[in-house]
């Protein structure tokens, strides 16, 4: 496991890691903290490159704690090589809503949507990233 924050021991309200399987631990190339929220790990499997980055954003009503962690994950995301693939995941504390999006988001969510959903929806728009769950 690959993770940032505060020691493993300690409990917090932020955070972030990735687990990787034990027996791709030699395929794993780099790993890198952007933040207490943001890690970016880079493996290399069946001869492609593929960046891994883990995201915890902050809970609903921290507004101002949501937008650092996007400027810092826009800022992360213009580093990777546009060849590699990215695989973005975490935990957002977004409700995205139903309302599609071509090429990035389907019609089968819930109606719902707050701060952290818009604020995903609209960076993985700008980014031509797909949302799945």
């Amino acid at each position: 496991m690959i993770y940032c924050g505060v020691p493993a021991k300690q409990w917090a309200p932020f955070g972030v890691a990735i687990a990787i399987r034990k027996d791709w631990k030699h395929k794993i190339k780099d790993y890198t903290w952007i933040s207490d929220r943001i890690i970016e790990t880079r493996i290399k499997v069946l001869n492609r490159n593929f960046t891994i980055v883990g995201v915890y954003a902050p809970v609903k009503g921290k507004e101002q704690g949501t937008e650092e962690v996007y400027r810092e994950l826009h800022q992360s995301m213009y580093k990777i090589p546009k060849k590699e693939n990215t695989i973005l995941a975490g935990d957002f504390n977004g409700r995205i809503g139903n309302q599609p999006i071509p090429e990035c988001i389907g019609t089968y969510g819930e109606q719902v949507t707050n701060h952290n959903g818009a604020t995903l929806r609209d960076f993985c728009a700008f980014n031509k990233l797909k949302i799945t769950n």
